[in-house]
């Protein structure tokens, strides 16, 4: 029997995988199976290429738009702190070393996603 998932949770995990989130993790995460994930992920790649973040009318559009939105608006926001001479100055070397790895990671998958 096939499980229903709300709009607000299918909207989530579409946001999560355009910004770059392995689909692995929206799984795992979100307790949803990897398959259903996938498909999700399709659709979304096919929703960004046809109507590259327009808002929606309603439905998954309208959340995802707002979702993505928010979620690049945030990862703009931590990736100006690193910036800070000051911040850093206060920071360790291995968390840095872990942040500067994330952050270039996540670039790398937004890239490979707008690329497809």
């Amino acid at each position: 029997m096939r499980r229903s998932y709300s709009d607000e949770t299918k909207a989530a995990a579409m946001a999560a995988l355009l910004t770059g989130v392995a689909t692995r993790w929206v799984a795992r995460e979100m307790a949803i199976p990897r398959g259903t994930v996938r498909r999700w992920a399709a659709k979304a790649r096919e929703m960004a290429q046809d109507a590259p973040l327009k808002k929606g009318s309603q439905g998954v559009s309208t959340r995802l738009y707002d979702l993505v939105v928010a979620a690049l608006q945030a990862t703009t926001a931590q990736v100006r702190v690193p910036s800070d001479p000051q911040w850093v100055a206060r920071q360790r070397a291995l968390p840095m070393a872990l942040l500067h790895g994330q952050q270039f990671d996540r670039t790398l998958r937004v890239v490979e996603q707008i690329g497809e």
